[in-house]
């Protein structure tokens, strides 16, 4: 894999079952999909939407993030950048 150019396949499965597929990504570089599926703010990783994803997604929020990813997770508006419209969209995903 170290000298690896491509990954062959990456698989996104959606929250309420939809799927996409991404052929030949090259390394070291975004793929950006989107989706209708409702991006669920699990911020802890833990496969639900609850209170215990509060503190991560202010980290978040606040440029303060656990991992990485959890930049991209907070980012549930889809437009790549976390700001006040992810907000909404944590606390209407939280109490729906």
């Amino acid at each position: 894999m170290a000298n690896a150019f491509l990954v062959d396949l990456v698989m996104i499965r959606g929250p309420k079952g939809t799927q996409t597929v991404v052929e030949y990504v090259a390394v070291n570089r975004v793929a950006t999909t989107s989706t209708t599926d409702g991006l669920l703010p699990d911020m802890n990783l833990d496969r639900k939407s609850d209170g215990k994803d509060v503190a991560p997604f202010v980290l978040a929020m606040t440029g303060q993030p656990i991992r990485q990813m959890d930049l991209v997770i907070a980012d549930l508006n889809g437009d790549a950048t976390i700001y006040v419209g992810d907000v909404a969209a944590f606390v209407t995903q939280l109490i729906d």
